[in-house]
């Protein structure tokens, strides 16, 4: 019987560009490992005759020498101007060991289980970065110049979000459709899409009140003008953060540079792109990566990586919103999956947006530690005496339904004792207990 074949480029060729990226660095670096530094086209035609060709035998062998090549593999990374030889880190190798593997599955010459813990590291990845404080994410926040950064920035704060669900969420996604237990409007929320979430799951994150008064203010609401040549006449032009950003991306690169992974040419009409941050997740980490080491966080890992980068935003959120309202509510809005990461308990979205209201201040960046705690002990206060309403109104109520239930009976008593069946009976009743009485019973 023939086996099932998927070639190199079939396997790597995909809609993201990111894992397109990945896969094909993967399966080159196999390659090298097998047949010596030549072109790339030639490394895809010989993996596609030896996946052909191949047995489960020298796939084993082919992989414990794939895990040599990595271990030992020294790569040169440009680091602050010079040149720095460094090795891969164990999350790569694993990485790039998981992808070679998933293409002989595919190809039906994948290895058994057991063979597992060959291809594994007992050396623990390096995770020695960092998470945003409040005072350091004060200090990048500051250095930050354009609206764009300052919102982009504050908002992944905020809700925990990665880059690449920040730069997908639309517009239409933002609405403020909660309630508190008080029945007064909730937090704004936005219900990420699973088409973007990295676990392919949609799941809720919400807005603090000062992430949510920047926005508006800078991005979103408020307007301002500009003297602009329209249709070769300068004229006032108004509109908000969002859109001037958008005009002034559409046509930058004069159409000579391919845009989103189409080729180059006219970008697309500014009015068709719905996204909160519209831009590419490369524009987004470069944007704040730049500020991140100009804020004098400098400091690298063995790897070369920054100790402190774009993903320690979502670092701060659990570390923050953690210690403020507890690990089940922040790995809930993080999206993290339960026995994976950590055991939690999956919070439901009214209980969400209570806990919500009474910790975000944690997440604030822009008042003095005193200021924040005042907050959040207000807003224990006002969840503590919104609970106390709630419970008076269910007394209330429960109240009302037995003196409904009482007035319901003595109706039915008054009606009863005005049938003449009732009055036989209660006649008759009075009878026997006099003769009981008369017989001295």
């Amino acid at each position: 019987m023939e086996r099932l074949f998927t070639s190199v480029r079939q396997f790597y060729d995909c809609d993201s560009q990111k894992t397109k990226k990945a896969y094909r660095k993967s399966l080159t670096l196999f390659g090298l490992s097998k047949y010596g530094d030549i072109p790339d086209d030639e490394i895809f035609k010989k993996l596609d005759e030896y996946i052909r060709n191949g047995d489960r035998q020298s796939v084993l062998d082919d992989l414990r020498s794939f895990k040599k090549y990595l271990d030992r593999k020294e790569i040169v990374k440009q680091i602050d101007g010079k040149e720095v030889v460094t090795r891969y880190a164990v999350k790569s190798k694993m990485l790039h060991i998981a992808v070679v593997q998933s293409w002989l599955t595919k190809n039906e010459m994948g290895l058994p289980k057991a063979y597992n813990g060959e291809f594994t590291y007992k050396e623990k990845p390096d995770f020695n970065d960092q998470a945003f404080t409040a005072e350091t994410a004060k200090e990048v926040f500051d250095m930050l110049t354009t609206p764009v950064s300052k919102c982009l920035f504050i908002f992944l704060l905020s809700t925990g979000c990665r880059i690449n669900e920040a730069t997908h969420v639309r517009l239409s996604e933002i609405t403020r459709d909660t309630k508190l237990p008080d029945g007064s409007a909730g937090p704004v929320n936005m219900r990420l899409d699973g088409s973007y979430t990295k676990n392919g799951k949609s799941r809720t994150v919400f807005l603090t009140k000062e992430a949510e008064d920047l926005i508006r203010d800078i991005w979103i609401d408020k307007k301002y003008s500009r003297i602009i040549p329209v249709n070769g006449e300068k004229k006032e032009v108004w509109d908000n953060g969002r859109g001037w950003y958008l005009k002034a991306a559409r046509n930058k690169n004069k159409g000579l540079v391919g845009y989103a992974g189409k080729p180059a040419g006219k970008r697309p009409s500014i009015k068709a792109d719905e996204r909160l941050f519209p831009f590419s997740n490369s524009v987004a980490s470069k944007m704040l990566t730049t500020v991140i080491r100009r804020a004098g966080f400098t400091e690298r890992t063995k790897t070369g990586i920054n100790k402190l980068h774009i993903h320690s935003t979502r670092k701060f959120f659990r570390t923050q919103f953690g210690q403020a309202a507890g690990a089940d509510a922040a790995e809930t809005i993080m999206g993290h999956t339960p026995g994976l990461t950590s055991n939690y308990r999956k919070l439901e979205i009214p209980e969400l947006v209570k806990i919500w209201k009474e910790h975000e201040a944690a997440l604030y960046i822009n008042i003095s530690p005193e200021a924040r705690q005042a907050i959040q002990t207000k807003d224990k206060h006002a969840a503590a005496i919104a609970q106390q309403h709630g419970e008076i109104i269910r007394l209330n109520n429960e109240l009302a339904r037995l003196q409904g239930e009482m007035g319901r009976e003595k109706m039915l008593r008054e009606q009863a004792e005005k049938t003449p069946v009732y009055s036989a009976a209660l006649r008759a009743a009075e009878d026997a207990i006099k003769g009981m009485n008369g017989s001295g019973k």
